[in-house]
């Protein structure tokens, strides 16, 4: 499917979109983002969103061609970055409010996983009178286990609950959650894959190797660990760390040994292409009982950006997490992969073995990937957060305006 091909919509009336990151920001929200405004009318979407280190004006055209609003993002000491938060906090709200009544727009979105960002924009909403919708990447109070961290983010989640028209999330994981523990009915916004970014791919002679994408860190380093200790025990097989991280903040965690290489690319296309060539494409989280700095229903419904890419490289996938976890059911529900989910060295070892060695088995996940991608079909997602967004504007009365039942604690 061409750009030709790809259905643009557009809304009653201009959704103001307020998330912290978006290209050319990289980042699994920023790639969200992009791909889910990518398939929408550019004048019915005002971008509201933070600079980084590369990126200090508004988004360039070959990312974003609507109207943008740009906050600056300083970088001081660590003590005068935490004073200019809190002065970028007091006054985003009434910034969004101006620019969203400026633009007539019908509504406005904000996205978390960034606490600042949703609080600014349902504060913002709230300022200029208009619907505020949410859109969660992950839980927020559960996002964090840090007794500190963790009475704020009740406060924003709190907030958000209340004064949300609808909470949009991003896979049935959370979905399953917010309904059983605060009886949400919560629609699901997943990612999205557009099918002219895999036209034309290349195919790749595999090598043997397992190769984890992305940053190696408090919610996975155990399990990454473990993969790593069984790739050691298999000749001839490297493990590739695909992130800017160090060696030396690998070795911190354990993880060390010239069977251990680290890689990152810098281009989206570098990073597809370097997929394709891996023998195993490795997806790992701790489990609930090893040390995170996120609550066990957050480890439990995580479902990384990575996934989808994998699956578009068409490699096998080895999950390597609790079978409870969103991220197990979800691969061995549409066959794209393997899950491993005992902390048994001698077991991650022969799947992996099996996986680098078995051609009929590689056949058979490659095309259950190639089915797996229809569930993030870009015209079909952008249908379901027309509906919810429209059904917002106009008011309408039905399942997706959501609020907490009579009695339910929201704590």
């Amino acid at each position: 499917m061409g750009n030709e091909q790809r259905s643009r919509l557009g809304f009653v009336k201009p959704l103001m979109v307020v998330t912290a990151a978006y290209p050319p920001r990289t980042s699994g929200t920023a790639v969200i983002m992009h791909n889910l405004l990518r398939g929408l009318k550019p004048e019915d979407v005002i971008l509201v969103t933070r600079a980084g280190k590369t990126s200090v004006g508004c988004p360039d055209a070959g990312y974003f061609q609507g109207t943008s609003f740009v906050f600056p993002q300083l970088f001081f000491s660590h003590r005068l970055n935490q004073i200019w938060q809190r002065l970028l906090a007091s006054i985003a709200p009434s910034l969004i409010a101006r620019w969203a009544r400026q633009s007539n727009c019908g509504a406005v979105l904000g996205v978390f996983p960034d606490l600042l960002t949703i609080e600014a924009a349902r504060r913002g909403a709230q300022i200029a009178g208009l619907p505020f919708i949410s859109y969660l990447h992950d839980t927020i109070f559960e996002s964090f286990s840090d007794e500190r961290k963790k009475g704020n983010a009740l406060k924003v989640q709190e907030r958000v609950f209340q004064d949300s028209s609808s909470i949009l999330v991003v896979n049935e994981g959370m979905q399953r959650l917010y309904n059983q523990k605060y009886s949400f009915d919560t629609p699901v916004i997943p990612h999205i894959l557009w099918n002219e970014d895999i036209q034309g791919l290349p195919a790749r002679e595999p090598e043997r190797s397992v190769f984890f994408g992305g940053g190696v860190y408090g919610i996975n380093h155990i399990s990454v660990g473990r993969v790593a200790n069984a790739v050691s025990k298999i000749g001839n097989t490297r493990l590739v760390i695909g992130s800017k991280k160090t060696r030396e903040s690998l070795e911190g965690y354990g993880i060390r040994g010239a069977h251990v290489e680290m890689d990152f690319y810098g281009e989206r296309s570098q990073y597809i292409d370097a997929l394709r060539r891996q023998g195993v494409l490795l997806v790992a989280l701790n489990w609930p009982d090893e040390p995170s700095p996120v609550e066990p229903d957050e480890l439990a419904t995580i479902f990384s950006t990575k996934i989808v890419e994998y699956a578009m490289s068409g490699r096998p996938i080895l999950a390597h997490c609790p079978e409870g976890y969103f991220v197990a059911k979800f691969i061995r529900k549409y066959r794209c992969g393997v899950v491993v989910s005992h902390r048994s060295c001698d077991a991650l070892k022969q799947e992996i073995t099996e996986l680098l060695e078995n051609r009929t088995k590689q056949r058979a996940l490659e095309e259950n990937c190639r089915e797996t991608l229809k569930y993030f079909d870009g015209n079909r997602v952008t249908e379901i957060f027309k509906r919810e967004i429209d059904a917002v504007m106009r008011g309408t009365d039905g399942p997706s305006l959501i609020h907490p039942r009579p009695g339910i604690e929201l704590s």
